[in-house]
């Protein structure tokens, strides 16, 4: 793969052609591709030049952060088994909380 050296994807990589000006105001034909990157992980935004295949432009999409969350049970969108979206039941609390606090990393 041309992104970042990702050597797996977990999706298929999208591409088109579009135009790339550079600093100097030189508009270059270009591969304007997204690479889903599962190693290492990332959603890579490349511009590859068409005709010399010289890589112009890369940067990795995917925004990572820590944080925390609540986990409950049921899960509210398997219960509800329409898979229309979820209900939220005139903001009724019938979830119950199980008090787990998760680290998501």
């Amino acid at each position: 793969m041309i992104a970042a050296g990702v050597t797996e994807t977990f999706a298929e990589t999208r591409g088109e052609v579009a135009w790339y000006v550079d600093d100097n105001g030189n508009a270059r034909k270009v591969w304007d591709l997204t690479v889903f990157g599962h190693n290492p992980v990332g959603d890579y935004l490349t511009l590859v030049d068409v005709q010399t295949g010289e890589v112009l432009f890369q940067e990795n999409r995917a925004d990572f952060m820590d944080g925390t969350g609540d986990v409950y049970d049921p899960n509210p969108y398997q219960t509800q088994g329409n898979g229309t979206g979820l209900a939220d039941n005139n903001d009724g609390t019938d979830a119950i909380e199980l008090g787990i606090e998760i680290d998501v990393e």
